[in-house]
């Protein structure tokens, strides 16, 4: 496994996340929602900007965040833990706060996961048997 390998920071790679979407996202967005999955060879993302008045949008997601989702998965592998399978990004325009939420145990929503997904994630971003989650184990039987 290559965590970490192209140099760059983390928050860095997020800012850039960031930067794509505020881009993306259409006039008078006050709030950005950003999450994506990224399992083995599966992945699902979906971006939604919010007006000041609580209106939502969904809004097709830049391919610079996309990129940026694939480095900030290796960056932020480690031997003892893996990397996150879901990223969850709130960006809120008034404040310019982005908060990431990254999500390494807990199996992520939408369509299960194929085992062969699973297994690929584990051969890519290897943890040890103590950092496996049991939902994963059970899937992988």
């Amino acid at each position: 496994m290559t965590g970490g390998s192209s140099g760059r920071d983390p928050g860095d790679v997020l800012r850039d996340i960031g930067a794509a979407l505020v881009a993306a996202a259409p006039p008078g967005t006050a709030r950005i929602r950003y999450r994506a999955t990224a399992v083995g060879a599966v992945r699902r993302d979906g971006f939604h900007a919010e007006t000041a008045a609580g209106n939502a949008v969904n809004v097709p997601v830049p391919g610079a965040a996309r990129d940026g989702v694939e480095e900030l998965k290796q960056l932020l592998w480690n031997p003892q833990l893996g990397t996150w399978l879901e990223l969850d990004v709130v960006l809120d325009r008034a404040s310019g706060q982005l908060e990431p939420r990254f999500n390494r145990t807990h199996e992520p929503g939408g369509e299960p996961l194929p085992r062969e997904a699973i297994a690929e994630e584990l051969r890519r971003f290897p943890r040890p048997p103590s950092a496996i989650p049991a939902w994963m184990a059970e899937r992988l039987g």
